[in-house]
């Protein structure tokens, strides 16, 4: 099985001896060549001083002037971004880059530290973990062999591949790597799929998916399917409770006191099929979550065998007679899902949901529905699942509520408002474009008013990139998307890690949770009731148990959020090339656009009906010097007055099309230089 050497560190401590065989088994090094690449790899750490070893063990050693930093090709030159948060980027000389790649994370010893506005420069100590495990390439010959060309500019590399790839040459393929550079001799890769002669030919889905390395490589030994997790003693019987199927969901609707109901949310529990350490529970912690564009879905575990009857985390929440939320309780059970539910009770509960949950939404097309609750930007998905998307919602906000009440750790989502300018540059596109939109940014108001606009595709996009991206957190905060605070993930623990992560904090508070201050104390409490919030003033759990998921929610925290960050860039990737695609452009092609952005350096015009957009340099704008105004939004002419302002309906050429980085290039028809372009044209036209 193979590790990364900020795996093999990670689970060295500094102040406890480790024995290789635990090591072995740690990171799954389950046959002779794991257990000798271990070996070299300890002996090579230890020649570098960052290991140790006594009577035949292993330890971690502090190593004075090093950080933590991921590289990155940026203005010509190699550049080390700290962990650290605030810290300064440190830049590496060429000479003392090594073998590192654009994007590997590693080691950076620190040689001369920054002074004078001049930043420190560094040397890479040693390379933890590679980010470049496939890439795009073109296949070139050369006069000592085939060679893959990455498609990425930022990858100033060479990959030789085998001769084997003769009929290839000039083939856009994806190759993995076989060999890193290991001192003269250059990096190996084996092509692994052909995906035409260029980046336009080929499967958008594929094209995307293997140019963000996002494709399933599951390790030899992965199971086939999930075990569907065996009886437990604390699991209460659900199964004889009128419970139906909505979604991945169960979900019961009872009579309660007062004229009220009992609402049972049924979450299926992923801990009884994922135990801690094993092969399926790395690979799921390395995959984060699903993730699907088009027709291809890379699942992060393997498949749930189909069944009637299965492990559920439940959420029992009284509903009163006037549709207000409860008290409730969380409990560990059994449930079976009926085929066919009395209709009423469908009726009732979803009449509920819509009048009470139902949340502004977007209409999200390009990609498959993974999960129940939120969509991956924040906000809800507008739809057919708007009933079970409402109840995932509130269960994942009743989870949080009651971790953040026990002082639990876990994985929160948040997600930070857009910023207040950014948000009165949309506001003053939309007025352009004759509409009213609120002073404050209220999505109940705001969505329905774009999504009713003949432009919508424009506006939908350009609303999506003023939002922030929601994140996993430590601490909880609020979500502007689904407008609740607190709020985590729990209802898709086969589909996201940290779900799965949540699921198991609640179980240790089912398992270990202590429901009184001390063993003397008479006063205890029900730490699985809401009915607790308030009362607690004690650490709920056994004090090392909290600190041990502290720290694990510590660790895969860098990694969660990395591998959604290219969830995050493949979806809006896949997006635009769909889009490059369906309007089928060619260079030299007129068309009319909108001005939807002016900076210093030129207008960014959508083109049509379309979410694409393409930059019109201020260099093409002829026979005058061009004023940016801020306050206006506007490139004014200082000789000629001619103004090129937000909201402007204009004709713009296509200059050129990258389809590898979804890309247009736009210029003027060369007659229009030096004219005037203001906002009274009908945004209509464009």
């Amino acid at each position: 099985m193979p590790f990364s050497i900020a795996e093999l560190l990670g689970n060295l401590p500094e102040d406890k001896l480790i024995a290789p065989k635990v090591l072995a088994k740690k990171l799954f090094c389950e046959d002779e060549t794991d257990r000798g690449r271990l070996k070299i790899a300890l002996d090579a750490l230890a020649k570098l001083e960052l290991v140790t070893e006594e009577f035949g063990k292993y330890r971690r050693l502090a190593v004075p002037d090093v950080v933590k930093a991921r590289l990155r090709f940026s203005r010509g030159s190699f550049w080390a971004i700290q962990d650290e948060p605030g810290a300064a980027d440190v830049y590496i000389p060429a000479r003392y880059l090594g073998t590192a790649w654009h994007g590997d994370r590693g080691l950076v010893k620190v040689m001369r530290k920054g002074r004078n506005r001049r930043s420190p420069e560094g040397e890479v100590f040693v390379v933890l973990e590679r980010a470049i495990t496939a890439l795009l390439a073109q296949v070139q010959v050369t006069e000592t062999g085939y060679l893959a060309k990455p498609m990425d500019e930022r990858l100033n590399i060479t990959v030789t591949l085998p001769e084997t790839v003769a009929d290839l040459a000039e083939q856009l393929v994806y190759v993995t790597i076989k060999r890193y550079p290991l001192a003269q001799l250059p990096a190996q890769g084996v092509v692994k799929r052909v995906l035409g002669t260029d980046a336009r030919t080929a499967d958008p889905a594929t094209l995307v998916l293997c140019k963000h390395n996002l494709l399933p490589n599951p390790p030899v030994g992965l199971p086939k399917m999930l075990d569907g997790g065996g009886e437990q003693p604390l699991r209460q019987d659900f199964r004889e409770r009128a419970t139906w199927g909505l979604g991945g969901l169960a979900v019961s609707w009872e009579p309660g006191t007062d004229g009220g109901r009992v609402l049972g949310i049924h979450l299926p529990d992923a801990t009884a099929s994922m135990t801690p350490e094993t092969l399926v529970d790395w690979y799921a912690s390395q995959q984060g979550a699903s993730f699907g564009l088009g027709d291809i879905i890379a699942p992060m575990t393997p498949p749930v065998p189909a069944r009637s009857e299965w492990p559920s985390i439940s959420l029992w929440v009284q509903v009163d007679a006037n549709g207000g939320v409860g008290a409730y309780r969380i409990e560990p059970g059994w449930v079976r899902v009926d085929e066919a539910p009395p209709p009423e009770l469908i009726n009732d509960v979803s009449t509920w949901v819509l009048q009470t949950q139902k949340r502004p939404g977007l209409a999200f097309t390009e990609e498959p529905r993974l999960t129940l609750d939120e969509h991956p930007t924040g906000l809800a998905a507008a739809g057919d699942a708007g009933v079970a998307q409402g109840l995932a919602i509130l269960a994942n906000h009743l989870l949080a509520r009651h971790m953040q009440a026990l002082q639990l750790p876990g994985l929160f989502r948040v997600q930070a408002p857009p910023d207040a300018e950014a948000w009165e540059r949309y506001r003053f596109l939309l007025t352009e474009l004759g509409l009213t939109p609120p002073e404050e940014l209220e999505l109940a108001t705001l969505l329905p008013l774009i999504q009713a606009h003949e432009l919508a595709p424009l506006l939908q996009n350009l609303f999506l990139e003023l939002l922030k991206p929601p994140t996993d957190s430590l601490q909880p905060g609020g979500h502007f998307g689904v407008g609740v605070e607190p709020y985590l993930h729990g209802v898709a623990a086969f589909e996201r890690y940290a779900d799965l992560f949540n699921q198991r904090v609640l179980w240790a508070l089912f398992t270990q949770g202590k429901d009184r201050k001390s063993a003397r104390s008479k006063e205890t409490i029900d730490p699985r009731s809401s009915e607790c919030h308030g009362r607690v003033d004690w650490p709920v759990l056994p004090t090392g148990l909290q600190e041990d998921l502290q720290n694990q929610a510590q660790q895969l925290l860098p990694q969660l959020q990395e591998r959604e960050r290219a969830h995050r860039q493949a979806r809006e990737d896949y997006r635009h090339l769909v889009w490059l695609h369906r309007c089928d452009l060619t260079p030299g092609q007129t068309l009319r656009g909108l001005v939807v952005g002016v900076e210093s350096y030129g207008s960014f015009v959508a083109i049509q009906h379309t979410p694409l957009q393409g930059l019109v340099h201020v260099t093409a704008l002829k026979n005058d010097w061009y004023e940016f105004r801020p306050k206006q939004q506007a490139l004014v002419g200082r000789k000629t007055n001619a103004t090129f302002v937000v909201g402007a309906v204009m004709e713009v050429v296509v200059k050129g099309i990258d389809y590898y980085r979804q890309q247009v290039d736009l210029t003027l028809p060369p007659d229009m230089g030096d004219e005037t372009h203001e906002p009274d044209a009908s945004p209509a036209d464009a």
